[in-house]
């Protein structure tokens, strides 16, 4: 399952419009998911940044969580209960309910006291979950319970959706910066404008899945400029968006090899430290360039571990899972010692689901 494409959310049972659910979604959280981008620069929230920050910030929060794999796949697990509780209404247990309740004011809560998303009004988000769950209890025979509906189907959305989308972020971001180091920091244009295209292609159903973006809006900004203003139907889609529209200007997101913290590197892409210190603590300690043999590793292990995922997901077999860690240690082990296929195809065939789909018709002949 896709989980950024509200398509796959909608059961074909229910008797609601997709566009119905999404507005239901955007209405009750009365989040904010605007961005306006002006020149090099995003707004988000009344604070200007350049572009390419709030998905750094977003990224910082993985780096906080040393167990944020455990996060993710609670979400994954949340994510499909709420799917389940949303075709069984009548059935689900008033504590299944609660917990699903308690899982998403905990996790927005959770991120809203962290940036970026400390912008918006904590205050606010406690106010709409506090509503959701009195919107939920129902009088049957004078007793109270509570009753699984569409506005607590749309929290622990948007709470599932804030953790899987910061994953995928944060794969998406590994994934560029290993291929960058591969190719070389100081690539040609044409090899930048292939690595992009790469993610961009990959992660497109993450960044362009149905109606991701709610409404758009041209307006006059200070000094001349004209904004771009969009409100996205949820916070993965709106992160992935501030990534590429960085990348478009010039600013990547690096990783400084001193401290581990993202940062926003703007016009280059040579920059390995987030500061002078950084930069100055990694010369008195005779910190290594990071080698093209390591970006290599960091690609074979980030992509095991994403079979791996589906795997525990009952997504594939252990048989299949399996199968493709073996295709692809035979890829890593070719890169190693073929810095064409390195540079070119090792980067376009190291994706978890080519890698099944390759083992599963390989293995099946």
């Amino acid at each position: 399952m896709d989980f950024h494409d509200m398509n796959n959310f909608i059961p074909k049972t229910y008797d609601i419009s997709t566009a119905e659910l999404r507005y239901k979604i955007n209405e009750t959280l009365k989040i904010w998911k605007k961005l306006t981008y002006v020149n090099h620069t995003v707004k988000y929230n009344g604070s200007e940044f350049n572009a390419g920050t709030l998905a750094c910030m977003a990224l910082n929060i993985v780096n906080q969580d040393e167990d944020f794999d455990s996060v993710y796949e609670l979400a994954v697990e949340m994510t499909e209960a709420a799917l389940c509780a949303r075709c069984h209404k009548d059935d689900t247990k008033p504590e299944e309910i609660q917990e699903l309740w308690d899982y998403a004011t905990q996790t927005l809560m959770m991120f809203w006291e962290s940036e970026p998303f400390a912008y918006v009004d904590a205050d606010r988000v406690r106010t709409i979950c506090e509503s959701v769950i009195c919107d939920s209890v129902s009088e049957t025979d004078g007793e109270s319970s509570l009753k699984f509906n569409d506005k607590l189907f749309s929290l622990v959305w948007n709470a599932c959706d804030i953790v899987i989308g910061i994953k995928d972020l944060y794969d998406a971001v590994g994934r560029f910066n290993d291929s960058l180091t591969i190719c070389g920091l100081n690539s040609s244009k044409a090899n930048l404008a292939k690595i992009f295209d790469k993610i961009y292609k990959d992660y497109y159903n993450v960044f362009h899945s149905t109606n991701s973006v709610v409404e758009t809006n041209i307006k006059y900004v200070a000094d001349g400029y004209i904004g771009r203003e969009y409100i996205y139907n949820c916070f993965s889609q709106m992160l992935f968006a501030d990534f590429f529209e960085g990348l478009c200007v010039g600013h990547s997101i690096r990783k400084c090899e001193m401290c581990g913290e993202y940062f926003v590197a703007v016009n280059s892409l040579e920059k390995r430290y987030c500061s002078k210190s950084c930069a100055a603590k990694a010369e008195t300690e005779g910190i290594k360039l990071k080698s093209r043999e390591t970006s290599i590793a960091n690609i074979y292990y980030r992509v095991t571990d994403n079979i791996n995922h589906k795997k525990n997901r009952n997504k594939i077999s252990e048989e299949t899972c399996a199968k493709a860690k073996y295709i692809a240690k035979d890829k890593y082990i070719m890169a190693k010692t073929d810095s064409e296929y390195a540079r070119g195809e090792y980067i376009t065939e190291m994706d978890a689901d080519k890698l099944i789909k390759e083992a599963t018709e390989n293995f099946d002949e």
